[in-house]
């Protein structure tokens, strides 16, 4: 995507850079949702590990040289930490002790396990409570298996992503480890992840600038630094260009209805990945995620003709080489 016809390449100053991160910001402010089914309510852990996974990751990036070294200088974000925040993007930390965190989850699911046994008034309704919680303890077993990966040395300083729910809770964590990667295109990462479900959107923002306003649909990329680059491009551009949208991380593990709760109910604009093209659809790679968006019902508009003599959709953009 160009800059808007008629701006100048860098508009508004590091006060608005810093309002807006501070907006963006306030998207992973956490509450606990718990259903209103009594004895059979959702145990909180993982919410709370998640949230203090995410935490503990947002505040390392300003100690992090290689993170912010390789956000910046490679990936040409933002030379501000509270920009990188504000996009829900982090790093591990060398103490971020996983053990003691999953310690800690397993004793607060211990007394919940108590309290709501305390509560239960027939036997039956105990039962009930022991297996559901007999269940959630091996669930916190299993990720902590995976959760423990992030105390060796190998992954201090990878760069975390951020997923919200459709509440706009952290869900989950993808963390990326520049360091391992050889430049043969292959990705070092790890989903941190402790419910069980869509792995969330990242870095979501649900108000364009009033520039935008009737003009332009909310934006759904892929790949996380597809959203931020278009999100760096447009502060530049200034106060009233801010864009609304976000990066659905693959078509595999969409969060449906998250991306619902951000639309609400417009049809959106999709910038797809130019892959390679795949001879078996006669279309580009990237153009899985347009066919998981279908039930969005992506506004196909007007097409134009291309090489290989299929049509490209007017609202459907796409990446190449980092740029739109």
């Amino acid at each position: 995507m160009g800059r808007p016809h008629g701006l100048p390449a860098l508009q508004g100053t590091e006060k608005d850079h810093r309002q807006r991160s501070e907006r963006r910001g306030e998207m992973l402010e956490v509450q606990h949702h718990m259903d209103e089914n009594g004895a059979g309510r959702q145990s909180t852990w993982a919410n709370d590990l998640i949230r203090a996974l995410a935490e503990r990751c947002q505040d390392h990036p300003e100690r992090s040289i290689p993170a912010f070294t390789w956000l910046v200088e490679k990936r040409g974000l933002l030379e501000d930490i509270a920009w990188l925040r504000a996009h829900n993007l982090g790093a591990v930390p060398k103490n971020l002790d996983a053990a003691g965190l999953s310690a800690a989850a397993l004793e607060n699911l211990k007394a919940e396990r108590q309290a709501a046994l305390d509560a239960c008034e027939t036997e039956k309704q105990a039962e009930k409570i022991e297996e559901r919680y007999a269940e959630e303890e091996r669930r916190l077993q299993k990720f902590t298996e995976i959760l423990l990966k992030l105390d060796d040395k190998m992954w201090i300083d990878a760069v975390v992503y951020i997923y919200s729910d459709e509440h706009g809770n952290p869900v989950s964590l993808n963390v990326r480890q520049e360091k391992l990667e050889t430049g043969d295109g292959e990705k070092h990462c790890m989903r941190i992840q402790p419910k069980i479900g869509p792995r969330g959107l990242f870095c979501p923002v649900e108000t364009c600038g009033a520039e935008w306003a009737g003009k332009l649909s909310t934006i759904i990329v892929e790949g996380e630094h597809n959203w931020l680059s278009l999100l760096r491009r447009a502060d530049e551009w200034g106060a009233g260009y801010e864009l609304d949208g976000f990066a659905m991380g693959g078509k595999n593990g969409a969060d449906r209805n998250a991306a619902k709760r951000v639309l609400a109910g417009q049809k959106p604009l999709v910038i797809y990945d130019n892959d390679t093209m795949n001879d078996h659809t006669n279309r580009p790679g990237g153009w899985d995620l347009v066919d998981a968006l279908s039930f969005l019902r992506v506004h196909l508009g007007f097409h134009r003709q291309r090489p290989r003599r299929w049509a490209w959709p007017r609202n459907v953009l796409h990446f190449r080489n980092g740029e739109a």
